[in-house]
């Protein structure tokens, strides 16, 4: 049982199947890709998403501004 992961990341296009393995696993925050993205994309939203985390932000939110980052870019 994974539940005591916080947050499991996916950078990985198509990784919906792995995201829901996880989630089925416990882990309460997964983030992952449901189509295919360019390395430059994953890198935008990586860095966005990371840097909001680490500021305390909550995952939904670094998640939000991630997304942002890459429209964005």
């Amino acid at each position: 049982v994974a539940s005591f992961l916080k947050l499991v990341f996916v950078s990985a296009c198509n990784s919906t199947f792995v995201a829901k393995a996880f989630r089925n696993a416990g882990v309460k925050n997964v983030v992952a890709v449901d189509s295919k993205i360019s390395d430059k994309a994953a890198q935008v939203f990586t860095r966005a998403f990371y840097l909001s985390v680490a500021l305390g932000d909550p995952i939904a939110l670094a998640f939000k501004i991630g997304r942002e980052a890459v429209r964005s870019s």
